[in-house]
């Protein structure tokens, strides 16, 4: 089958590209179909940032491209743009229908449902579609046709091929892998910068003891240069006053997983996703809020904190708890793991497959 999968962002390292969940979604679908055989053209970046495999390995069966080929019919086309800039085009942004390639199905990917993707749009008379990456999400999407016009699909982001070993006597350190958390775009008084610097708090707290590293990733908004949160609050003060903490951007994928193989704890902020599913696979537990897939799992262990009110202490007292328990740690990242049981690459492509079926691709 002929694939075009459309990753967000600019790739840097072929699909180990460091990137947000959206980016993630694409890359590791496009790895998914081509190690099961598929010819897939990945569409990324710019005429003047063209994607490339940089320190990645190329991968069979898949070709890096900045713009779509028109000279190919593709069978189906992964997260679709709902509106483009290609060169050639008059300026602005114009509508999917006019993406200059051919395809039999064109699916428009989806964290969450809108009103405005009903009212706004019309393309689900051009062989459109939805999909959307999280199975324990599928009630927010209306199935009366009134509502949503689109045929929808459940397409599991594909994660892990198999758990990794979670190996208790080195996991020491804590990671911070939750990006924006003091953008400016938070208003003032707004619950996501509290509950980061609560976070903070209670990662010193716990240093104080017990010896740890603290990788902190996209730590720009951290600058009081950059953030009026992190000015108002402190923040690069307070995190640098954390013994072992080191601070980065954005970091080459086998480092990001090279440290979750050593960390006790990803410390996931309020109701952003923060790497969560990769942190499971790989062993180090997550905090989890009340909007979070694995929630149930974190409801059971009695340690679920709600996404608006958490407090430091509450924040603290599940850290403490994961950190100090091993027998605790282990059955939650048990729990954890069997919520995550519908995003591995063998069952993505079960889903993948029953989509194609719906479809009438072979």
């Amino acid at each position: 089958m002929k694939v075009a999968v459309f990753a967000s962002g600019s790739l840097k390292n072929g699909l180990d590209s460091p990137t947000a969940g959206e980016g993630r979604w694409g890359q590791n679908l496009a790895r998914m179909l081509a190690e099961n055989g598929h010819e897939v053209d990945v569409i990324a970046g710019h005429y003047y940032d063209q994607p490339r495999w940089g320190n990645c390995a190329p991968i069979p069966n898949v070709n890096l491209g900045w713009f779509p080929n028109g000279n190919k019919e593709y069978d189906i086309a992964l997260y679709a743009p709902w509106e483009h800039q290609y060169p050639g085009h008059d300026k602005g942004w114009h509508k999917c229908t006019t993406i200059p390639m051919k395809s039999k199905w064109f699916v428009h990917c989806t964290f969450s449902w809108g009103i405005s993707i009903r009212d706004d749009h019309t393309c689900w008379n051009n062989n459109h579609v939805l999909a959307y990456p999280y199975i324990q999400e599928n009630n927010q999407f209306p199935t009366d046709k009134s509502e949503n016009p689109y045929p929808t699909f459940a397409l599991p982001l594909p994660i892990y091929r198999e758990f990794a070993p979670v190996n208790l006597e080195r996991r020491k350190d804590i990671m911070w892998s939750t990006k924006d958390v003091f953008h400016d775009d938070w208003p003032e008084g707004h619950y996501v910068p509290r509950i980061g610097l609560a976070t903070l708090n209670a990662i010193t707290k716990l240093r104080k003891k017990h010896t740890f590293d603290t990788h902190f990733l996209s730590t720009r908004y951290f600058r009081r240069d950059q953030s009026k949160h992190a000015r108002a609050l402190n923040i690069q003060e307070v995190a640098s006053s954390i013994p072992g903490a080191s601070f980065h951007e954005l970091v080459p994928r086998d480092t990001l997983m090279g440290w979750m193989s050593t960390s006790r704890i990803t410390s996931i902020v309020s109701g952003l996703l923060g790497s969560f599913g990769e942190s499971i696979a790989s062993g180090a537990a997550p905090l989890c809020y009340s909007g979070h897939i694995h929630r149930a799992a974190a409801r059971k262990a009695g340690i679920l904190l709600d996404t608006m009110t958490a407090t430091e202490d509450e924040i603290y007292a599940a850290m403490e708890r994961l950190y100090e328990d091993d027998e605790f740690y282990l059955q939650y990242i048990t729990d954890c793991r069997h919520e995550l049981r519908y995003y591995s690459y063998s069952e993505s492509y079960k889903y993948f497959q029953a989509m194609c079926q719906e479809l009438g691709l072979t």
